[in-house]
């Protein structure tokens, strides 16, 4: 099909989405030597639906929003599961949550060396020993800039301290004059999401997040029903 606007531009994204689905899957019918780039494939079509993601459900979601409704345990969903997360964020994990602070990720990302004291919010990959890319984790890190710590000035750590659970703080968070930095037990406290995937979980993450963001095209969708699309199926 070809693009035709709508008042939200439902259907040109949702075409998007289905047209990324079948990209991937047609580049696993297609190539068959042992240099792949599916783990570029599957960044580069994660990016470009997670901006999908943030800026057009909230119209198209206008009855039921499923991802805000679906809350995440050790079972994997979209080749997501606890297991894989590690965060200090006071917020209730959902798949709506962990898309958006996997969209921050892949947004704005700095350089993340995993052995600092400090992740900056980015991502990066981990190879195995033929130097093939085997996992990327993606990091959300709002209080460090550059692997250090953000030094708050006094009048703003008092704003983030009235407003803690808008700014997903623990109410145990003080702030600390001397290190002009947020505290929690004495110790310096910020707030960091990080997820780890390996290849094949990436992959179903973007056919899922794909067919998911593919409904408004279907006819007579409800607004609510995700069905599954026909040909958007993982191996």
């Amino acid at each position: 099909m070809e693009y035709f606007p709508d008042p939200q531009n439902q259907q040109v994204y949702a075409d998007i989405a289905y047209r990324i689905g079948h990209i991937i899957l047609e580049y696993d019918k297609q190539v068959k030597s042992n240099y792949k780039f599916e783990s570029t494939l599957h960044l580069i079509s994660l990016q470009n639906l997670l901006t999908i993601n943030a800026e057009y459900t909230r119209d198209m979601l206008r009855k039921k929003n499923i991802l805000a409704e679906t809350i995440l345990s050790n079972n994997k969903v979209w080749g997501i599961s606890l297991e894989n997360i590690y965060t200090t964020y006071h917020e209730k994990l959902t798949l709506a949550t962990v898309l958006k602070r996997m969209r921050n990720s892949v947004s704005h990302p700095t350089i993340i060396d995993l052995d600092a004291d400090y992740l900056s919010t980015g991502y990066c990959t981990i190879k195995d020993n033929s130097n093939i890319i085997k996992e990327f984790i993606f990091v959300d890190s709002i209080d460090v800039i550059n692997g250090k710590l953000k030094q708050y000035d006094e009048k703003r750590a008092l704003e983030l301290m009235r407003q803690k659970r808008i700014k997903n703080l623990p109410a145990d968070v003080e702030y600390s004059k001397e290190k002009q930095c947020l505290i929690k037990d004495g110790d310096p406290y910020y707030r960091i999401f990080k997820i780890k995937l390996n290849i094949d979980d990436l992959r179903e993450l973007v056919l899922r997040l794909s067919e998911y963001l593919a409904q408004p095209i279907q006819a007579n969708w409800d607004g609510i029903t995700i069905t599954e699309l026909k040909n958007i199926k993982a191996a």
